[in-house]
This record gives structure tokens, sequence and C-alpha cells, in this order.
């Protein structure tokens, strides 16, 4: 009896180290199933395996191709599963990237393509004209996996000088700021170039700050940063008295800075200069009509 009890001892012993061997060995390869080993990033069931998060310049097609791994709800690779490639709309309303699967020279606002063996697919990724951040929306709606990746992009080379406003009208005396900024070719304004400023007929800061004599006219603000160059216009002119056309509440003709109020049927017609004079003042008090009106 003492003999049967040792040899079971010894083959449960045996079995033991058997099993140990097979595992250790199990986990070496892999486990033998098609689980990643490596957590889920973004949205359920896609994981960025590289090209996610890359920053270039507007229009450059990115050095690294975007590659993602698809699982379905068990957490294994989803092998031959057709996964779309569509951006996100940007406030600018225009796609933040095109894409095209890898060899193709045409890209578009949308692709797909088909996951390997290793559960994973791959597309080739061009920015966007709008600065900022793009997204890139990566499913495959049938397993619910679906993921955004991001990517940033810069401005391009200096190519024009954005200006506001482009021609204005003020008063003798009085000024305003010049809006000026140096962009690329899409108008997205570069971080870090200052233009300069220079004027004929009224005078100009470093800044932008525009002031007009006491003398009515027309000037010219030129604005430039290297090889750019570029101009703004404003009409300096006097104050012209309120009118009040009671008679058929029609508009009469004055320059085009004036403004428009109906009140109760009656066009009341002021200049930009009086405007805050003129809304400063009590709904029935009407102001005198202009001679000869």
């Amino acid at each position: 009896m003492s003999d049967q009890i040792r040899r079971c001892r010894v083959s449960l012993s045996v079995a033991c180290c058997c099993c140990l061997l097979l595992s250790a060995l199990t986990y070496a390869c892999g486990g033998g199933s098609d689980s990643s080993t490596n957590p889920l990033s973004g949205g359920h069931g896609v994981r960025v395996v590289a090209g996610g998060g890359q920053s270039d310049t507007i229009h450059a097609v990115l050095g690294q191709a975007l590659v993602v791994e698809i699982h379905d709800s068990t957490g294994a690779r989803a092998r031959g599963a057709l996964v779309d490639f569509s951006p996100v709309v940007g406030p600018s309303g225009s796609p933040g990237v095109l894409v095209a699967p890898p060899g193709q020279q045409e890209f578009s606002i949308s692709a797909g393509a088909i996951t390997d063996a290793q559960g994973q697919a791959k597309i080739v990724v061009k920015l966007g004209t709008a600065t900022g951040t793009a997204r890139l929306e990566v499913a495959n709606f049938g397993l619910g996996a679906v993921d955004t990746v991001t990517f940033t992009v810069k401005p391009g080379r200096p190519a024009k000088l954005t200006i506001s406003p482009r021609d204005t009208s003020i008063a003798p005396s009085t000024g305003y700021t010049l809006r000026a900024a140096v962009a690329d070719q899409f108008s997205n304004p570069i971080a870090g170039l200052v233009p300069t400023f220079s004027a004929n007929g009224v005078s100009v800061t470093p800044a932008g700050q525009i002031t007009a004599s006491s003398s009515t006219g027309r000037g010219r603000i030129f604005v430039s940063y290297k090889q750019l160059s570029d101009s703004a216009f404003v009409s300096v002119v006097p104050r012209l008295p309120m009118v009040i056309n009671r008679s058929s509440g029609k508009p009469v003709a004055l320059p085009k800075d004036t403004l428009t109020m109906k009140d109760g049927g009656v066009a009341l017609l002021f200049t930009a200069a009086q405007f805050e004079e003129a809304v400063g003042k009590s709904a029935g008090a009407a102001p005198a009509s202009q001679p000869g009106k």
C-alpha cells in the first residue's frame, strides 16, 4: 500500500511540473489567443499603433502612415474587418485632413481599409488648409469600434498680408486701430511675424494705430513684411448735421458713412461719428431739420 501511495505522489508531482511548463510556454508564445497585450487607447475597440498626434504645416503629407488595430467586444483582434477613416469637419467648414490608401496619390475626404492578420489597418494622412487641431474618425460600426485621432496643423510659409478694415472713414482728429497680420496662402496668421506700417495723409504707429489730422482728406496706410506689401485706405470726412425727413420717411442722400434708424415711421439719419451722441437722446426729442430739407 505504501508503495502505491509513493507512486501516486510521484505521478502527481510530474503532472504538476508538466502543467507549469506548459503554462510558461503558452504565456511566452502570446497565450495562444488573439487578445492584445496592450490596452486600447481612445474609443472602444480601437488602438492607435502608430502615426497619431503628428504635427506639420498645411497641405503636408505626414511621413508616418496612421496604423490602427481593431478589436471585437471580447478584445480579440478583428481580422478582415472594414475600417472607415473620415475627417471631422472643423470650424472653418472644411475637413481638417484628407486620407488615401497607401500607394495612392489621390487624397479624398474618406477612405476605407481592411484589417490584416494582426487586425491592423493603415492609411496615409494629408493635412488640410486650416491651422489648429485636426480630427480623423476611425470606425468599424459593426463592431462598435470608434475613436478619433488628432493631428496638429501649423501655418505654411508667409504668402500674404491680411488687413482689416480695408477702407473706412473717420472724423477729423479721431482714430482707429488697423488690424494687420502676416499669413500663409490660406490666410492663416503666422505667430511671431510682425508687419511694419507707414502712411500718407494720416499718421500711424508701429502697432497700427491710425490718427487723422484736423483737416479732411484721403489717407493711405502701407503695410509690409519683407517682400510682401499691401495697403488700406481711410477717408477723413467732416461731421454732418442730423437730418429728419418727416414727409416720406425715405432716406436722403448723405455720405456713405451715414447710419439710418427708424422710429415710428420717421427716418432718423446720422453720420457714423454722431451715432453715439444720437442714441443718447430721448425717443421723443426730435432733432432739428437741416435747413432747406
